[in-house]
């Protein structure tokens, strides 16, 4: 669970857990959403009362009973887990440029598909998180490759960029504080038009988590292995992490199956 790391934290949860009893949610969930308040307890209860009511009446009963994501989701958004931190954080492992081009799928399918797709991936993951003891995860994005005709490309598409924020939204609100850090690396310019756009629908509490690294190594990579052990970092950075794909942790091995089947 998600530990409260003072005194003000101990107190806040103590009192919080009276309050919310009736949700039965964990200790470390409720930890979560008081400090993504800053321990406000109205608003922290308001946040949680959400949550709950949002996800046992909207999507998380009806729409996910035997649902199955389609592979074009799965096969394009690749998305691995090469270990922990030192504290048992869960590190995962995004290259954006592999994400590319995603245009096409926003005009096959609903926005609903997609938002469904990653709300189910969100919902999964944290049923391992929550086992672990902060209830957080690092992200080491990698962003090599895209360059500004790849960026343009996608930023023309407004149906897609709305699905995204509509994504991170969704994320902010029903899993708060599950980031402890995440590395942008290798980012060029023309990324930063696209991260500009999602900006103002990012918490100030989550943006202070984020560290953005341009493409000279020499500047990201001594603090991404002073932060994270050998082993939870991929072998291109200089690493040994085992890659894991999300998705055979989530759907129990399905990746080489449908690796042999053609994407849109």
């Amino acid at each position: 669970m998600a530990l409260a790391k003072n005194s003000d934290e101990i107190l806040a949860l103590e009192k919080f857990e009276k309050i919310v009893k009736d949700l039965k949610v964990d200790r470390g969930t409720m930890m979560r959403f008081l400090r993504a308040r800053n321990l406000d307890q109205a608003n922290a209860e308001a946040m949680l009362r959400a949550y709950v009511h949002w996800k046992s009446n909207n999507i998380y009963e009806p729409a996910l009973k035997g649902w199955k994501p389609e592979k074009d989701f799965m096969l394009k958004f690749e998305a691995f887990r090469c270990g922990a931190d030192t504290e048992g954080r869960p590190v995962f492992y995004i290259h954006f440029d592999t994400w590319m081009p995603s245009r096409p799928l926003f005009d096959d399918f609903a926005p609903f598909d997609l938002v469904l797709f990653a709300y189910k991936t969100f919902i999964d993951l944290y049923e391992d998180i929550a086992k672990t003891e902060h209830q957080q995860v690092v992200a080491i994005l990698d962003n090599q490759d895209i360059g500004f005709s790849k960026i343009f490309h996608e930023v023309q598409h407004w149906t897609g960029i709305q699905t995204l924020i509509d994504i991170w939204q969704l994320y902010e609100a029903n899993f708060p504080e599950t980031l402890h850090k995440a590395f942008f690396i290798n980012t060029a310019r023309p990324f930063m038009l696209g991260f500009n756009l999602m900006k103002p629908f990012i918490a100030k509490h989550t943006l202070a988590k984020i560290s953005i690294y341009g493409t000279d190594e020499d500047k990201w990579k001594p603090d991404l292995h002073n932060f994270l052990p050998n082993d939870s970092i991929p072998e291109k950075f200089g690493g040994c992490a085992t890659l894991v794909h999300v998705y055979d942790i989530v759907y129990d091995g399905i990746m080489a199956k449908l690796k042999g089947e053609k994407i849109h």
